[in-house]
């Protein structure tokens, strides 16, 4: 990045914002093209186009971004070559809008590659002409049918940048995935992880996740509406999820899944302010295992339990006594035609609470499951 002059006037400062446990590789070789970048702006705008490879072998993908750089990043498979394929589009109206920008490989500590882009605002006389958008394009590199391409880590950092995940589940899978942007959304069309973080600010979440053993989704002023599928293997640890957001809604349906197809243990917790809460266990396995805590205000909270669930269940709301609606009719999802108990304690005020169990007629088993919800000044609806 080198300042320069229009009108005798410096309009970029020459040093961008790099963190510093970051070190800068190769930058980018431009390659202009004159076809327009649809969508951007009304004007005719010069696009720009520079390559680059990771290597797949990396103990971390990296991308982030720093300054007035924004986008979008994509993430797709398919790729024919056996390394990482980053491709950045560059759209702009001025010549000089490339000389505000530096797109480098960077590394961070052993191991760890990837791509920064680092820019600064910058000005001109016509400003409303001015326009810098950019476009990054990852690639992960196909394998043999009937294989799925295994990720050490992948991590983006990338405020102002909408970030597009492709269909990546059973082709893909992800030891750990961290994607993070601000005040633009986060949009996953299905993925496959371990452990994975997925955060933005003034944004939504949105999409498909297969999680083994930790998800956290983070937003604010903004919905989350997703679909996730929690796989438990050892019965022993919790696979756990954590969603929040503020003002905004959470949506979801949630498939709880084990090794044996039963048991297995979960650990789930939501929480919103300000707007509906409304999340449905739409599989769960037999003996399994549930901790689930969820809390909104000032907006309805509805919950759907799948007929497995076996342990206790609090609601609370300030508005008027929740509704507890109990499928009395639900077979015995294990098949051996036990009867389901349901027990609701003497609660007075905007608390209801009870047991929920499937009895067979021997000693009454342990019941290590718990549920909590909660809302202040708007109708709570459990459904058992």
């Amino acid at each position: 990045m080198s300042p320069f002059v229009i009108n005798n006037q410096v309009v970029s400062n020459p040093e961008p914002s790099i963190p510093p446990n970051i070190t800068l590789g190769e930058c980018a070789q431009w390659i202009e093209d004159s076809v327009p970048f649809s969508g951007v702006s009304p004007y005719n705008l010069i696009t720009a186009v520079a390559t680059f490879k990771l290597p797949i072998s990396s103990d971390t993908l990296l991308f982030l971004s720093r300054g007035a750089a924004a986008g979008g990043i994509n993430v797709e498979y398919g790729g024919d070559d056996s390394d990482v394929k980053v491709v950045v589009k560059a759209s702009y109206r001025l010549p000089e809008a490339l000389d505000t920008l530096d797109v480098c490989m960077v590394t961070r500590g052993e191991g760890e590659h990837g791509l920064g882009i680092f820019g600064l605002p910058w000005s001109h006389p016509r400003h409303h002409r001015t326009v810098l958008k950019l476009s990054v394009i990852v690639t992960l590199p196909e394998v043999a049918k009937g294989s799925a391409l295994n990720v050490n880590a992948f991590e983006t950092d990338m405020p102002l940048f909408v970030h597009e995940i492709g269909d990546l589940n059973g082709s893909v899978h992800f030891d750990s995935i961290s994607l993070k942007t601000a005040n633009l959304p986060i949009h996953v069309k299905s993925l496959e992880a371990k452990k994975a973080s997925v955060a933005t600010e003034n944004s939504s979440i949105e999409g498909e996740f297969h999680i083994s053993s930790s998800l956290k989704l983070y937003a604010s002023n903004a919905p989350v509406d997703v679909h996730i599928t929690l796989f438990n293997a050892d019965g022993e640890d919790y696979t756990d999820l954590d969603i929040s957001t503020s003002n905004s809604a959470i949506r979801g349906a949630l498939a709880l899944e084990s090794a044996n197809e039963s048991g297995g243990r979960f650990k789930v917790f939501a929480r919103t302010s300000n707007a509906p809460l409304d999340l449905s266990f739409v599989e769960a396995p037999v003996d399994s295992v549930l901790s689930f805590d969820a809390t909104t205000s000032l907006g309805p909270a509805t919950v759907s339990l799948h007929p497995t669930y076996e342990g206790s269940y609090t609601a609370t709301t300030s508005f008027r006594r929740p509704s507890i609606l109990v499928n009395y009719d639900a077979e015995d999802p294990a098949g051996k035609g036990r009867q389901r108990q349901v027990h609701s304690s003497i609660n007075r005020g905007p608390i209801a609470s009870g047991t929920i169990r499937w009895f067979d007629g021997g000693d009454n088993k342990e019941l290590l499951g718990n549920v909590e919800v909660r809302t202040s000044l708007a109708p709570l609806v459990l459904k058992i």
